[in-house]
Formats: C-alpha cells, sequence, structure tokens
C-alpha cells in the first residue's frame, strides 16, 4: 500500500500499463512554434477569372487521394470546384484578411487516368487574392491506413481535414493560369504541429 500526499487514505499501488497512445509528439517539433511567409498576391479581372488546375495521377482503388489549398480573398469573390472524382469537399468561404481553405481527400475507387480537379476564383470587380501550398496527389500515412482498416466510420469526415491531412507520397501536376504579382504579398502566419512538425495554417 501506498499514502497519497498530503491525505491519510491509502491506496494500491498503479498497474503495469497496457496501452500505449498512438498519437506520440514529433521530436523536432513542440507545437509551439510558428512562422512568417509573404505570399504573392495576383489580380483578377472580371474578364479573367483565374485558374488552378490539380491532376492527380493515375491510382488503384483503395488509395487515398486529395487536393488543396489556403488563400486569401475578399468576400468579392466567388470560389467554385469543379470536379467529378470528390462528392464531398471543403470550401471555407472568402474573408479577408482571414485566409481560407478548400480542398478534399477520399480512397478512391481507382483510375488508370489521371484525376483533373479545377479551382476557379472569380469576381465582379478587380480585386487581388493570395495562394498557398495548393498541392495534389496520392496520399498516404499510417494513420489512414489503420483507420481503413480498423475504423472506417473515421473516414467520412476525413474531407473536412484537407489540405491539413494530404501528406502527399506522389505528387501531381498543379497548372496555375495567372502571373503573381511580387511587389504586393500578404502574410500567413503558419503554426507549428507537434505531431508532424510541419508548419500549417488550421481553419475552422
Amino acid at each position: 500500500m501506498v499514502k497519497n500526499p498530503g491525505k491519510t487514505i491509502y491506496s494500491g499501488r498503479r498497474r503495469t500499463t497496457t496501452r500505449s497512445s498512438g498519437f506520440n509528439s514529433h521530436p523536432d517539433s513542440t507545437g509551439g512554434e510558428f512562422t512568417v511567409v509573404d505570399v504573392p498576391t495576383i489580380c483578377v479581372e472580371p474578364t479573367s477569372p483565374t485558374i488552378i488546375t490539380f491532376i492527380i495521377p493515375p491510382h488503384e482503388e483503395g488509395q487515398f487521394i486529395g487536393f488543396g489549398g489556403w488563400y486569401n480573398a475578399e468576400n468579392s469573390i466567388s470560389v467554385e470546384i469543379i470536379t467529378d472524382q470528390f462528392s464531398k469537399k471543403t470550401l471555407v468561404p472568402p474573408a479577408a484578411p482571414n485566409w481560407s481553405k478548400l480542398g478534399s481527400l477520399t480512397e478512391s475507387q481507382g483510375s488508370d487516368k489521371p484525376t483533373e480537379i479545377q479551382v476557379v476564383f472569380s469576381s465582379t470587380n478587380k480585386s487581388r487574392i493570395a495562394l498557398y501550398k495548393f498541392e495534389c496527389g496520392i496520399i498516404q500515412h499510417k494513420h489512414l491506413e489503420w483507420a481503413k482498416q480498423e475504423r472506417p466510420v473515421l473516414l467520412k469526415n476525413m474531407y473536412t481535414f484537407a489540405p491539413e491531412a494530404n501528406f502527399i507520397s506522389e505528387a501531381g501536376e498543379n497548372i496555375f493560369e495567372y502571373e503573381e504579382d511580387d511587389a504586393q504579398t500578404l502574410p500567413i502566419y503558419l503554426k507549428s504541429c507537434n505531431r508532424c512538425a510541419r508548419f500549417y495554417l488550421y481553419v475552422i
């Protein structure tokens, strides 16, 4: 028996640990670090929308695929995601000066051809936007594989965690139809993750 500190009652010793958490802190990150990146802006004209095309490589059934990125735009900007492959998508509306995000993550039915997704930014008046980390590709992570085998119900809302959860193992092609203006930039404030040690912006 062991006496509890500062108390008159006693308790038995703790039993031997039988389980351990599946999530451990990364040795190279505390989760308290942050950095600032200056992101070039893009001019969006009423007659010339900004178009980003994601091209995901051919993939097998059961593989995870995803796309996404963060953007800064005023509410006069209209954002449209055009895709047949992703039935559920994340699209946080424009909210400048705050950053928004868009994207998706899904378990694929397989395709022997590249999968194409388009994101279109349009506006009724001349405006500016900024884009950060617009990426796509085949996704692979041990926890996604675990969920697929042990807890598939967890995958139902994984699209809401794009692009944060898009751990790309095979990158796709990203085609940007615009010209950046390096003279005008917008800052994005990124926080480190104590699980993967990456720097990302978390948008709710």
